[in-house]
């Protein structure tokens, strides 16, 4: 593993800590035996996000076994409990009570919705939780993102999209799910387009349970927008761009967002525009363009489950957590610590460096976020010529604008 990251000291801020440290909790290394770690995998196997779920699901299994064929933590093997939260908050709340009695932390927890709905549980257990899809808060203060929070990718992305030739004063819409996988992205933007001399000429709200986007369509056309902002899944950038196409608004141009990233889209109909108009942004595009810890990695996926795109964003944005976790997880038994605010302090502690981002890698490094991470994201396009069905156009970006705002 030490080819992916190697853990360094040094400690970092990790917000405001809610945590009663003292708790019965706290002291509790249940899922620890002598022999085995038991960890929690809460992600969606059906519904909506299930593409990116199951991905992340086969990436926890591969990188476990990966781990447990290697020494395991510290000579114990790890066992998984993998739940299905179908993308909903509510299902997020029942599978992590269903398991947290028995697992010693999650291993992975897929989306904001989710964490920000199990987060304050979690803090009352003292069990970490780590994100691949953001939601950490002063509410969730054991929730621990791997992945730049949506607010700083929307900042990020438009101030991309702004210095490419001829959009410095492009009119901008948006359009996003009206809850908090969307509302974050709305709110930076509303912040970031006056400072970055753009115009925002609409926002278009979706309930992420649409069959139609027509009227949303219809919206934009009032609208005359240069480019539109997609802060809702990869269902709904599908719709939105499909309608679009079918009434004849070929010129328009596209941001979306790490919610609606996915391979998917070289499947189906839409994929031409995809790979012409479309602009993606994520945390970790960086990971599909063959560095040697993102080699490491894809090897070890695909070898487990060879029909995984190789460059899969959502499950090597999972990997990253999971590598994160293995070195904490390791540190803390070195250290004889592996109770729950052992582990909780081992990775607010932890301070790694990676082989993805250009500098050390520390939790709380964004402000206004606690426990969230390193706050530069990359702006990518789908390419079906390209391994990983993406082509990076900026591994590194990160928008001064975005220092001034506060989520």
């Amino acid at each position: 593993m030490a080819t992916l990251t190697a853990a360094c000291s040094g400690a970092t801020e990790a917000g405001s800590n809610t945590v009663d440290t003292a708790s019965a909790a706290c002291r509790s290394s249940t899922g620890v035996t002598a022999d085995t770690i038991k960890l929690g995998v809460l992600t969606a196997l059906s519904g909506p996000y299930a593409s990116a779920g199951v991905n992340i699901s086969q990436v926890n299994q591969a990188f476990w076994a990966y781990v447990n064929d290697h020494g395991g933590i510290d000579g114990r093997k790890v066992e998984l409990e993998i739940r299905d939260h179908q993308f909903n908050a509510q299902q997020a709340i029942q599978q992590y009570k269903n398991i947290a009695g028995d697992v010693f932390a999650v291993a992975s927890s897929l989306g904001s919705p989710a964490n920000n709905a199990l987060g304050p549980q979690a803090a009352k257990d003292c069990v970490v939780v780590m994100s691949p899809g953001g939601g950490t808060s002063a509410t969730t203060p054991t929730v621990f993102a791997t992945y730049t929070p949506y607010e700083y990718e929307a900042i990020n992305m438009l101030d991309w999209y702004r210095k490419q030739p001829g959009n410095e004063k492009a009119r901008v819409a948006v359009v996003y799910q009206d809850d908090a996988l969307g509302k974050p992205a709305l709110a930076a933007i509303q912040y970031a387009a006056p400072k970055l001399g753009l115009e925002l000429v609409a926002t278009v709200p979706l309930t992420g349970t649409e069959q139609n986007f027509s009227g949303q369509v219809a919206k934009l056309q009032a609208a005359r927008p240069d480019v539109i902002y997609v802060a809702a899944t990869y269902i709904a950038a599908n719709g939105i761009v499909g309608q679009a196409d079918s009434t004849g608004n070929t010129d328009w141009e596209y941001l979306v967002h790490g919610s609606a990233v996915s391979n998917d889209y070289l499947k189906l109909p839409t994929a031409k525009t995809f790979e012409t108009r479309v602009f993606a942004v994520d945390t970790v595009p960086v990971y599909a363009s063959g560095l040697p810890g993102a080699k490491t990695a894809g090897d070890i996926i695909h070898a487990a489950f060879p029909t995984l795109a190789l460059g899969d964003i959502a499950g090597l944005t999972a990997w990253v957590g999971l590598d994160e976790l293995y070195q904490a997880l390791q540190a803390a038994s070195k250290a004889n610590k592996l109770t729950r605010e052992g582990l909780l302090e081992t990775v607010r502690t932890l301070k790694v460096r990676s082989d993805v981002v250009p500098t050390d890698y520390a939790f709380g490094s964004i402000p206004g976020i606690p426990n969230a991470p390193y706050g530069a994201s990359g702006v990518m396009q789908l390419s079906s010529s390209t391994p990983g069905g993406w082509r990076i156009l900026a591994p590194f970006e990160q928008s001064p604008v975005a220092d001034g705002f506060r989520p």
